[in-house]
């Protein structure tokens, strides 16, 4: 081989290289409806954000017994932790758990479940990829504002879904890619970083709807990703 044949073989390599360590674990959740009902939201005093629940039918994790009680107790509270610190950030101060039992009026409560979650392959992902292996998240929100009686009354809904490992895995990638492709794709895919991305969406629908309203947010305005449209409320 020449070195300049050489030389533009390697370039090409590491150009490839890039575009998949940019593309690896290719995870991605997007907002599928929001839906904003009864009284017009007023921008909440405090915003508490209580444990999700999660679904027996729509749970797929490699967890048994007290093994898998410990995981889902776990997971909701890590997942009401990151919503609250994104809500705290972005639009009004939040913390994570329930509300005390007589919440001031103007206080949101927000409440939701986890309808599907599926924690695919590891190794299928970051051999293959393609989507074999990959997981799947599936969240309903629901939004409750505190009213001057201190009955909770539900303002909004919001649906997310989405999941990680679209992207080539190691063996599609090549000989030259592979290995990085293997490393990236084992540290940024899983069901935390559907969970945390699930978080930033629900954070930027409730963004949106304010920032339009006119009110004032402590960052700039978020826009979540969208599909199509389904009922939740």
């Amino acid at each position: 081989m020449t070195t300049a044949r050489f030389l533009k073989t390697s370039l090409a390599a590491a150009a490839l290289g890039l575009a998949l360590l940019l593309g690896a674990g290719c995870a991605s959740v997007s907002v599928k409806e929001s839906n904003w009902v009864m009284e017009p939201p007023r921008l909440p005093s405090r915003i508490y954000v209580a444990p999700f629940t999660i679904r027996d039918d729509g749970m797929r994790v490699d967890r048994q017994g007290l093994d898998l009680y410990e995981f889902r107790q776990q997971f909701a509270q890590d997942f009401a932790a990151a919503l609250a610190e994104r809500l705290n950030k972005n639009v009004a101060p939040s913390q994570a758990g329930p509300p005390p039992p007589q919440p001031a009026p103007g206080t949101w409560v927000i409440t939701g479940e986890f309808v599907r979650m599926n924690q695919g392959s590891r190794a299928l992902r970051g051999l293959v990829g393609l989507g074999f292996g990959g997981t799947k998240m599936e969240t309903i929100t629901r939004i409750w504002q505190i009213g001057p009686g201190g009955q909770p009354v539900i303002i909004g809904g919001i649906i997310t879904v989405g999941g990680s490992g679209a992207a080539p895995g190691a063996i599609p990638s090549g000989p030259y890619t592979g290995g990085p492709t293997l490393v990236l794709t084992a540290s940024s895919t899983g069901l935390s970083f559907d969970a945390k991305r699930s978080a930033r969406m629900i954070t930027a629908t409730i963004s949106e709807k304010l920032t339009a309203m006119g009110y004032n947010l402590p960052t700039r305005p978020m826009r979540p990703k969208r599909l199509g449209s389904l009922p939740i409320l």
